[in-house]
């Protein structure tokens, strides 16, 4: 075997942009493919809950639940409105409103963190 078959077959090689000089032709897509962090993408599902709905008077805006599904990002976020509260013994007393809570899932595509959708989901009784 001379160095010229050697130099023939492909190889991979470490590259500092994170991609790899593969044979295969998933493989730099698959290391081309980082994708938003958790962070990243809670931060941008706040973001768009806050701007679309924030004529409403947002209060006690907060992350519920965080999926990720293959390459898309599905985040819960609860919040209250001004408007949406209701009344029971206690708040009778003290003449607080106690608001309810509403909550949203935003799901967002891993790659750009592009909106597709906000879907209403309904609170949990315990």
């Amino acid at each position: 075997m001379d160095g010229n078959e050697l130099s023939a077959r492909p190889r991979m090689e470490h590259r500092n942009d994170g991609l790899s000089d593969s044979p295969h032709p998933f493989a730099n897509d698959l290391f081309r493919r980082i994708g938003m962090d958790i962070k990243q993408a809670v931060s941008i599902a706040k973001q768009n809950i806050i701007e679309l709905f924030g004529e409403e008077g947002l209060i006690n805006v907060g992350l519920e639940e965080v999926e990720r599904d293959g390459a898309f990002w599905h985040i819960t976020i609860g919040f209250s409105r001004p408007w949406n509260s209701t009344r029971n013994a206690l708040t009778a007393i003290t003449g607080e409103m106690l608001p309810k809570r509403a909550y949203r899932v935003v799901s967002l595509s891993d790659d750009d963190g592009n909106l597709l959708s906000i879907k209403r989901r309904d609170a949990v009784t315990e």
